[in-house]
């Protein structure tokens, strides 16, 4: 019987031990080193600027990012993404020069600043489709004058002709705003013209709830940019979707935003 209470004894001073390593361990989780953002950022396919920020004690908390010089968008802060357990996630269109992303850091409240990389060429055309509500739209582009379904109708379901439709997101998409960007590249001619439509996806080909009338997002809110050269040409203001009855088809409805 004595042998038997050692031998428990010893094994609960062995849990308890175990526990402690494991109490500690967490403590230097959320005080330490393990605390320190791991920042990456840099430029892809020449014009979307991406951020990641990871950090176990940002968990729950959030990352709001600005970026210097602005941006000539609607919206000048940015929620970010999150993509992870404590990690978080940005893509933004950039248009010309070098860009740097600002965010707090969690324990201080200081502004920390991040170069975003190599100085951006600003692309010979770029269009930037912009809005908040967690719903799906859909920039199209109509290259130089070409037709719905043609070659030069450029969307996510087709996403290259002259330009490319270089960043997609969607009603999954946790950033706010939410962006679809379509642009020319550098040096590749630019269409003269082009005429934009954006579609209300969530509601295709049926609209349902909550994206039809007397429901939460029946005409939402949305705002497109058109720059040439990096130089604004358009920002359309207030654009809003006429909403459709719960249950009516909703399929190759087009809101047309202009031909820039």
């Amino acid at each position: 019987l004595h042998e038997q209470l050692r031998l428990a004894g010893e094994e609960s001073r062995a849990r308890i031990a175990g526990l402690q390593a494991q109490l500690n361990q967490c403590q230097a989780d959320c005080a330490g080193p393990n605390c320190e953002d791991i920042v990456e950022a840099g430029i892809d396919r020449g014009v979307i600027g991406f951020l990641t920020v990871e950090n176990s004690c940002r968990r729950e908390r959030g990352l709001v990012v600005q970026v210097q010089p602005a941006l000539q968008l609607q919206e000048r802060q940015f929620q970010a993404q999150g993509i992870g357990d404590g990690r978080y996630g940005i893509s933004l269109p950039l248009f010309a020069g070098a860009y740097e992303f600002q965010f707090l850091d969690h324990e201080t409240g200081d502004v920390v600043t991040h170069p975003a990389g190599a100085a951006v060429q600003s692309p010979e055309l770029l269009v930037v489709l912009e809005w908040l509500d967690p719903i799906d739209l859909d920039l199209h582009v109509l290259e130089s004058g070409h037709r719905l379904g043609g070659a030069g109708h450029v969307w996510r379901g087709a996403p290259a002709g002259i330009g490319e439709i270089l960043l997609n997101q969607d009603a999954m998409t946790l950033q706010r705003p939410r962006l679809e960007v379509y642009a020319v590249p550098q040096g590749r001619p630019a269409p003269e013209e082009i005429e934009v439509l954006v579609a209300y996806a969530s509601r295709e080909p049926v609209a349902r709830p909550p994206f039809c009338q007397g429901t939460d997002f029946p005409s939402p809110i949305f705002h497109v940019h058109v720059f040439r050269h990096g130089d604004r040409v358009s920002s359309t203001g207030i654009n809003r979707l006429s909403p459709i009855a719960c249950g009516e088809p909703s399929v190759d409805e087009f809101y047309h935003v202009g031909v820039f």
